[in-house]
């Protein structure tokens, strides 16, 4: 066919998945434990959204939607995981979290952009490849760029990506309106998303989320040795109330990893660390937090005492920090 017609083909693709959307309806009114359905609907309905909007992120009202759906699953069976996962994976794909988030919805973007005299380095939010972070670089002359990873010498995909030349590159953080920034004195960094990163900035709550919030309270006063609900609710706190609910966060995260779910208690650990972290800066001196602080170089000191964390996840834009007061404790520490 030399010319096709592509909006008919869209169209017909898209009544398709409807349909098989309406198949999976049909086998979890039939059993709400069937997990293939829910993963069924997991794989179509992004293929759905891009279909109508170019973008595999579900919005406010899909997710509404579909949170109908697998409530009534909670309260017939409480201890079946199927309902549970689905959940999950819905909050992941309306969350303004990086670290809730699945890393296909986190586009690879500059956390900063810094120049050493010899070399032009480019942290990026996620490992991409070398056509991903031109984009978001302007430079003066050819140069030959390097990807830098613990896995490999010559990376293909990397989070680090230094452009060798002498002459420094300009961050582009702007793309519709090509606005450039000179990093060869003061370095770039993506504060906006390192503040919603560390929860100094925080979303309101969607009708969706304060549904599933409020369901999973309920059930966590019926069902008070029922893990999902707990989790699920722990995690509705940690993306729209972390900073009012910090202590029931932690106390929650507690009872999952020593009581409840102690085969994974190494992920409400590192949950736990992530908090504490969190709270730490946001922490105000002269009215400016300390990630502020930091961000701005008024800072070189992240000092966290007589916390119980297991992993520092911290930005790459904070390398240069002098991490102290660690003392006895065996800490990971990962850079973001």
């Amino acid at each position: 066919m030399k010319n096709p017609d592509i909006k008919r083909e869209l169209a017909l693709c898209e009544k398709a998945l409807k349909l098989d959307c309406r198949f999976s309806n049909k086998l979890i009114g039939e059993n709400f434990s069937n997990y293939s359905a829910w993963h069924y609907r997991a794989v179509l309905l992004p293929k759905i959204q891009n279909s109508k909007t170019g973008e595999y992120k579900l919005d406010d009202d899909t997710i509404a939607a579909e949170l109908k759906k697998v409530t009534s699953a909670f309260f017939t069976d409480p201890d079946d995981q199927s309902a549970w996962v689905y959940s999950r994976w819905l909050l992941e794909m309306g969350s303004e979290k990086e670290f809730l988030k699945p890393d296909s919805l986190s586009p690879a973007v500059p956390l900063s952009v810094s120049f050493h005299g010899n070399n032009t380095t480019v942290v990026m939010s996620k490992a991409c490849t070398l056509e991903k972070v031109l984009p978001f670089v302007s430079t003066l002359e050819e140069a030959q760029w390097r990807g830098i990873s613990a896995l490999s010498p010559q990376p293909q995909s990397a989070r680090i990506w230094q452009c060798m030349s002498e002459k420094s590159c300009k961050a582009i953080v702007d793309q519709e309106n090509n606005e450039e920034i000179d990093v060869s004195e003061k370095p770039y960094a993506n504060k906006e998303l390192l503040r919603r990163a560390f929860d100094l900035v925080v979303r309101e709550p969607n009708v969706a989320i304060i549904t599933i919030t409020d369901n999973c309270k309920q059930l966590m006063e019926m069902e008070p040795k029922n893990m999902w609900a707990r989790y699920m609710y722990t995690l509705c706190l940690m993306e729209t109330r972390p900073v009012e609910c910090h202590e029931e966060i932690l106390a929650n995260l507690g009872k999952l990893a020593t009581e409840l779910d102690t085969k994974r208690k190494e992920i409400y650990k590192n949950l736990a660390s992530r908090q504490i972290l969190n709270k730490v800066l946001r922490t105000e001196e002269d009215g400016a937090p300390l990630l502020e602080r930091l961000m701005d170089g008024k800072e070189t000191q992240l000092a966290i005492r007589n916390a119980q964390i297991s992993r520092l996840v911290i930005s790459c834009t904070m390398v240069k920090l002098k991490l102290r007061s660690f003392r006895h404790r065996r800490v990971v520490v990962q850079f973001f």
